[in-house]
């Protein structure tokens, strides 16, 4: 029996609660009301958007990381991440047949 896809909005909110709740722990959920900025200053409107994200406590690392990637080598992670999503997804259908 095959089930439709669910298509999920593409609007940042809902990215950004299924980015935090992916991160999360089951110990240490992490909401996005959760997360409190550092004090602002005057100077904010000098800083990149960068500088911005680190002053926020984002860790963009792995942004870093995957910039150091060929186009080919992050659409083979991307490739290899779907195939492992979709044994999972296939592996719990067939547990509840």
């Amino acid at each position: 029996m095959d089930r439709p896809i669910q298509q999920y909005p593409s609007n940042p909110s809902t990215a950004s609660y299924l980015l935090n709740f992916l991160l999360s722990s089951p110990e240490d959920p992490v909401t996005v009301s959760s997360m409190e900025p550092n004090k602002t200053s005057q100077t904010d409107t000098l800083l990149t958007a960068r500088q911005r994200a680190e002053q926020y406590g984002i860790d963009v690392s792995l942004i870093d990381i995957n910039l150091q990637k060929t186009p080919y080598e992050r659409m083979r992670q991307h490739d290899r991440a779907l195939n492992l999503a979709l044994q999972l997804r296939q592996a719990m259908e067939n547990r509840h047949d």
